[in-house]
């Protein structure tokens, strides 16, 4: 499901597998979309070597690189350094990977 808004275009995803997980990325265009997101930074873990700034806050990774971002978290996930790994992993792969940012 993809949906665009102020703060962004959101895109959920989920295995049918396990429906329950689901997985969120959210693209910012510019500041002012990623403005909620950035007010987090100051109180979050820094993550080294993403983009130009990074960090994880409330179960999201958070990429800022140039003048865009991304967020990506995970929903429904028991383990939640697990869920920080992976979602770090992830997010490395987009960076080097594709456009997005």
């Amino acid at each position: 499901m993809t949906m665009s808004g102020d703060a962004g275009t959101i895109c959920t995803f989920s295995a049918t597998a396990e429906p329950s997980r689901v997985l969120a990325v959210v693209t910012y265009a510019d500041a002012q979309s990623m403005a909620p997101m950035t007010q987090l930074e100051p109180s979050s873990e820094h993550l080294a070597a993403l983009g130009d700034s990074a960090f994880w806050a409330n179960g999201i990774v958070f990429v800022h690189k140039e003048s865009r971002a991304f967020s990506v978290a995970l929903v429904n996930t028991a383990n939640p350094a697990a869920r920080k790994a992976n979602l770090v992993a992830l997010a490395t792969t987009v960076l080097a990977a594709s456009s997005v940012c």
